[in-house]
């Protein structure tokens, strides 16, 4: 399994960006990364069963997908 930031729907409404996600590209399974799921429970918890249509940014409120954003962006820049 590999570990990406996906966007998760939540909803049909809230689109919640650079989620750390578990994929397996054999079998196309997904699943949270173990560490943040309590955050994004919480997040969707605040969010109430019938939110409003918006966008989010998941690494704006979790360290962890902060820290993997930046990674990722350090990744994709040209070294000197």
């Amino acid at each position: 399994m590999s570990i990406r930031l996906r966007t998760v729907i939540y909803q049909n409404k809230v689109e919640i960006g650079n989620v750390p996600i578990f994929s397996c590209d054999t079998c196309n399974r997904s699943e949270v990364f173990a560490e943040v799921k309590p955050e994004l429970t919480g997040l969707i918890g605040k969010l109430g069963s019938k939110p409003e249509k918006q966008s989010l940014q998941f690494d704006d409120v979790c360290e962890v997908a902060h820290l993997m954003v930046k990674v990722t962006e350090k990744k994709g820049q040209p070294t000197p």
